[in-house]
């Protein structure tokens, strides 16, 4: 039987052991290059995208396109996020937007792996691709690991230290593969209430 794109797209993740370093090193570079700021994340990554890409980032009213959380106009360089979504989920969908931009060409030639075998597999992995570079925009490697460390891998902790949600902080924790930086192999599974499990992360591949 095929694959689901979920499993394709997963299964890449896997081979890479849940560790991109060509993306951590955009993210890293954007922090020290792109005059990002922590304590002004969402002014500093709005004037980013229109500086680096000549894109506008504008807020939704609630109830504004049927209920969308972000909605992306290519022809017309907007970005529109819903009023809605709490702060540390507009600096997600903003660093994500930054990732789909400034790692296109990295995210194309991972996505190019021969065993993403559907249009719908590719496109639901650079979706993937595009969350892990938000995460690492927004946690960095060594002071999140620092941070883990030192707060004995207390999620909720780690989360108020970077401001970022519970699930945000559990998925960057499954990520820690750097060679000689490593931090433990955790496992991630998310499941719905009626027991389907939406989303696997290994930490040990």
């Amino acid at each position: 039987a095929l694959n689901s794109p979920e499993e394709e797209a997963s299964d890449l993740i896997q081979r890479h052991q849940n560790y991109f370093p060509e993306l951590e090193e955009v993210a890293e570079r954007l922090w020290r290059d792109g005059n990002i700021d922590v304590d002004s994340r969402f002014s500093s990554m709005v004037a980013y995208l229109e500086r680096q890409h000549g894109i506008r980032v504008e807020l939704m009213p609630i109830g504004a396109e049927k209920n969308a959380l972000r909605a992306f106009d290519g022809k017309r360089r907007l970005l529109r996020l819903s009023e809605q979504l709490p702060p540390r989920s507009m600096h997600f969908q903003l660093a994500i937007q930054i990732g789909f931009l400034d790692c296109s060409l990295i995210i194309e030639r991972l996505v190019g792996d021969s065993r993403l075998t559907t249009d719908a597999s590719r496109s639901l992995a650079r979706i993937v691709l595009a969350n892990y570079f938000a995460g690492a925009v927004l946690m960095p490697y060594e002071d999140f690991l620092k941070t883990a460390t030192a707060h004995r891998y207390d999620v909720e902790l780690i989360g108020h230290r970077f401001r970022a949600s519970y699930e945000q902080v559990a998925q960057r924790l499954t990520s820690l593969r750097r060679p000689g930086m490593e931090g433990i192999p955790l496992h991630l599974i998310r499941v719905d209430i009626a027991g389907n499990i939406s989303k696997r992360f290994s930490g040990s591949g």
